[in-house]
């Protein structure tokens, strides 16, 4: 159609190191709105800036327009305008790569020609394990907060290490992770705990300070947790997102929740903490029964099961699982 397309990101990341690649992403010159046209079975979406995905059966594949830096913008603009100005402009390959994230992340693949392209020495990073932004670490983290958790996740995952003044600038602005969106949180901590890292870099958040931020309720992280963040990654994808979330949180709270007073003790708090955990531990396709005052009742009852058989399926997944699904009804607020 005259339009050129490359693979980019992190599957050619991961490539590269050899990896199975998780998604796969494209991006372009032609807009979505072409793109749409081109593929029948595709659909835009995003708010902040708009793909398209492409659905092959059960696989899809996420085309970006290539966008480019709209220059300096106001300080007292707040972050939800200024992303939304951010996204939505439209660029060459090479303003394409300096807008990204971290350097790793900027290499293009034409899977035409079999050129690889490089803009941001990502290929020298990759090959000395670093994980550096592109451009001033203050400004990008500033510009989009969720980068300090990706960053943190990708060192976890690929055993890099975050480059010295990208990880000064992380300790420096870490408090702006409360400017997400919980939406966007979400999506961050369902990747880490489907990552098959997420005991590791679940610590590295707490050493950072960072997981006090993004869980600002109390919680214990103990050897309770970390066993539980053990089993996410050896089940690796193996629970519906809102059933990690409800796990995570049962998790984070077991001291709690080992008699059925501290459960009492801590449903009477839950209204203190509840438009958070509504907005972060349960999809917008939730049903929101679930949800009120009187079924979390239920469901703190369930983590109190859940609590007293701790250590057996600490030891055996499998009975832990068979459990688990046999009581998700309290989950639902059945």
């Amino acid at each position: 159609k005259g339009y050129s397309a490359f693979f980019v990101g992190g599957c050619v990341r991961d490539l590269l190191l050899g990896l199975k690649p998780r998604d796969w992403d494209i991006a372009t010159d032609a807009n979505p709105y072409k793109v749409k046209s081109i593929f029948k079975n595709s659909y835009i979406i995003g708010k902040r800036f708009k793909l398209v995905q492409i659905h092959f059966k059960r696989e899809k594949i996420e085309v970006s327009t290539f966008r480019r830096d709209p220059g300096p913008l106001p300080e007292n603009m707040p972050l939800k305008e200024k992303l939304v100005i951010v996204n939505k402009r439209y660029g060459t390959q090479e303003e394409d790569s300096k807008r990204r994230d971290f350097t790793i992340n900027s290499l293009y693949y034409d899977p035409i020609n079999f050129n690889l392209i490089d803009y941001t020495g990502g290929l020298d990073d990759l090959k000395n394990k670093i994980i550096r932004t592109i451009g001033d670490p203050y400004e990008r983290f500033a510009e989009d907060p969720v980068r300090m958790i990706r960053a943190c996740a990708l060192s976890c995952r690929l055993n890099f290490k975050i480059e010295e003044e990208a990880e000064k600038a992380i300790d420096i602005l870490k408090n702006e992770l409360i400017l997400i969106p919980s939406a966007r949180l979400r999506e961050e901590i369902l990747r880490i705990l489907k990552s098959g890292f997420s005991l590791k870099t679940f610590k590295f958040l707490e050493e950072k300070k960072i997981l006090k931020i993004i869980f600002p309720f109390p919680y214990d992280f103990n050897q309770n947790f970390e066993s539980a963040l053990k089993i996410f990654d050896d089940a690796f994808n193996e629970f519906s997102d809102d059933e990690y979330f409800m796990f995570l949180f049962f998790s984070l709270n077991l001291k709690k929740l080992m008699n059925l007073k501290d459960v009492n003790y801590l449903g009477k708090n839950f209204s203190f903490y509840k438009n958070y955990i509504e907005k972060l531990f349960f999809s917008k396709k939730t049903d929101k029964k679930t949800i009120n005052n009187k079924n979390f009742y239920s469901i703190l009852k369930f983590g109190l099961k859940l609590s007293k058989i701790y250590p057996e399926y600490k030891k055996n997944l499998l009975n832990w699982k068979t459990f688990y699904f046999i009581n998700r009804k309290n989950l639902r607020g059945g």
